[in-house]
């Protein structure tokens, strides 16, 4: 039951305001984290390089996951249901971007009624290809 309301509670934080700000976004933390660890492993030789980025990458995702792993375990022995399903709602919420997902998917069919070429190009925010010649 804990459970189910945590994910209930934040899909309720997430749609009604959205994203945290950047400074204390994790996956901007992340993108951050790999940004500078990308900028270390570029001057070393291709597999090297490739070695220690994915080194990189699994450290970092181990690092996120113990922390998760601990704050929620901390959390779940140490704090009231109640407030234990509201502190793991927030820790959720940073996984859901339904609300920000939505504002792009209105953007992309509001360019759509200007044109197919500026809804092409607003798609391109959200996906990782090449929309030029979508139809």
């Amino acid at each position: 039951m804990l459970m189910f309301a945590t994910l209930l509670l934040a899909l309720l934080i997430d749609r009604l305001w959205g994203e945290p700000p950047a400074a204390v976004h994790p996956v901007v933390g992340m993108g951050q984290y790999l940004q500078w660890a990308g900028k270390h492993v570029t001057s070393l030789p291709p597999y090297a390089a490739f070695a220690a980025g994915a080194a990189a990458w699994c450290g970092g995702a181990f690092a996120a996951g113990a922390l998760a792993f601990w704050a929620q375990g901390l959390i779940l022995t140490h704090v009231h249901p109640l407030l234990a399903a509201i502190l793991l709602a927030i820790a959720l919420k940073c996984m859901l971007s339904w609300r920000m997902l939505r504002g792009e998917v209105l953007a992309v069919e509001n360019a759509l009624q200007q044109s197919l070429q500026a809804g092409r190009e607003r798609l391109s925010w959200l996906v990782s290809r090449d929309t030029a010649h979508l139809s």
